[in-house]
């Protein structure tokens, strides 16, 4: 029976000592699987975020509009003209009086400065055309210089008018020419004036 008792106790010994054994490598075990975990999950918090990051947009091209001022055509061929000032009013009143304004309308290089204007002598007015060569080319006038005036008055149309010199048939760079006729009012009101003429522009 003490030999019997004593087995007993060692195997319950060895059971013990096997189950602390169990349980400390449990233990351990577990440890080290919890510090993986956090070590994983702190590494991962503190890696850095990559910035995105993105080319700059090109500068759009500059467009045709802006690479210079507008203008006319200065080649060489055929062109109908108008006035730079778009037309000429005069105010006549009773008493004879008058007033007249023109606002231009054209900018950048030109081919003819041309302007129509009209003056008053009392009852009678004198209506006239100016035309300057300013495109740098020789300008020719197919039978001459001509120039066909329109006048309206108090917005109506009025009369129209030939204004002609045929010796004029071409005006070197910087030359110009004037053209006029005298015609009598019909009596006060607005008197507006507007023309058009032809030229060429010669190659050389």
């Amino acid at each position: 029976m003490a030999d019997d008792g004593g087995v007993t106790r060692r195997r319950v010994s060895w059971a013990v000592a096997v189950a602390v054994a169990v349980a400390v490598a449990v233990a351990v075990l577990g440890a080290g699987h919890f510090h993986r975990r956090r070590a994983v999950t702190v590494a991962a918090a503190t890696i850095p975020a990559v910035p995105t990051t993105s080319s700059p947009r090109p500068l759009p091209a500059p467009s045709a509009a802006t690479a210079g001022p507008p203008g006319e055509d200065l080649s060489p061929g055929r062109y109908h003209e108008l006035p730079d000032t778009g037309g000429y009013v005069i105010h006549l009143a009773a008493r004879g009086l008058s007033e007249g304004s023109a606002s231009s309308v054209s900018s950048g290089p030109e081919r003819l400065r041309f302007a129509v204007t009209v003056t008053d002598r009392g009852l009678q007015g004198t209506i006239g055309a100016r035309l300057v060569n300013v495109s740098g080319r020789t300008m020719r006038f197919a039978n001459g210089c001509r120039v066909v005036a329109e006048v309206s008055l108090d917005g109506k149309p009025w009369r129209t008018f030939h204004l002609v010199d045929s010796s004029v048939t071409e005006l070197s760079p910087g030359q110009q020419t004037f053209l006029e006729t005298s015609f009598d009012f019909d009596g006060p009101g607005q008197y507006s004036a507007w023309g058009s003429t032809d030229i060429e522009l010669a190659a050389a």
